[in-house]
């Protein structure tokens, strides 16, 4: 899959596709150019809290104050009541499993360690 710009580790996160597989990585294009290999690694820290923050304000705006009465995401028999509040979790567990798996998935432990430092300037950003 290809995409253009800054957010394509954000489109990676937010992909039914990359809930499925897991993947961490996106071939993204820049002006026509080949594609590039976008990681966690490799992404900057302040522009992907940009484009998350982006999403997630996106998600958050659309959540009507009748889905919260009576917390109906926590019931399995009214979670239908509340579709945006259930889309801003799956889309906060998504967000969270990538990272955690671009961390993981690393064998050796220095740049596991980068990646989780690196983790934790995102989390410092949002």
């Amino acid at each position: 899959r290809r995409v253009h710009g800054v957010s394509a580790l954000l489109q990676l996160l937010t992909s039914k596709k990359s809930k499925r597989s897991a993947s961490s990585t996106l071939a993204v294009t820049s002006m026509g150019k080949p594609a590039a290999l976008v990681t966690f690694e490799s992404v900057d820290v302040s522009a992907l809290a940009e484009q998350m923050t982006l999403k997630d304000a996106e998600l958050w705006r659309a959540i009507t104050v009748d889905e919260f009465r009576g917390l109906p995401w926590t019931k399995p028999a009214t979670v239908h009541l509340c579709p945006n509040i259930v889309r801003f979790i799956e889309h906060f567990n998504l967000s969270s499993a990538v990272v955690a798996h671009a961390i993981l998935a690393e064998e050796r432990k220095q740049t596991r360690a980068a990646l989780l430092a690196k983790a934790v300037l995102l989390a410092e950003c949002l």
